[in-house]
């Protein structure tokens, strides 16, 4: 397997969960999305109980290594039309619960993804972009003689 297609493997992951986390159950009349049906609500509460969502140790490693942000600025295509835009999730707060619609562990995986991302030092003269559509984008530093 060349390199690159190594790469657009792991960048084609978080692309295609973006895709379907921006989807959303509503209301064929309305563009809102609709309430947590009972069901839904009684599974996340079960979540809840199951894992220790107290236990922040995954965030810290998540900041770990941190350098830089990214550009927060939405990304365009050759004609202008914006085909990301990572402002979109601005809601997604670390310090936030999920919402009765959505399952706590993915909720999780979301404030990872969108709060904590940049370029991060991985180990001297190795780098990666972590999260958004950059999820785990290898650099590294070559020596120069």
């Amino acid at each position: 397997m060349s390199k690159v297609t190594f790469i657009k493997g792991i960048v084609s992951v978080p692309i295609i969960f973006a895709i379907l986390a921006g989807t959303s159950v509503t209301n064929a009349s309305s563009d809102k999305p609709m309430p947590a049906t009972n069901a839904t609500i009684s599974a996340n509460k079960a979540f809840y109980e199951q894992l220790n969502f107290k236990d922040k140790e995954d965030f810290k490693n998540a900041h770990k290594g941190f350098i830089a942000p990214l550009n927060m600025n939405p990304i365009k295509n050759s004609k202008g039309d914006v085909v990301w835009d990572s402002n979109r999730y601005s809601f997604i707060k670390e310090d936030q619960p999920a919402s009765f619609t959505v399952n706590p562990s993915l909720w999780r995986q979301a404030q990872q993804l969108q709060n904590i991302s940049g370029l991060f030092k991985v180990v001297d003269g190795v780098f990666k972009f972590g999260a958004r559509i950059y999820q785990c984008l290898p650099l590294w530093k070559e020596k120069q003689d």
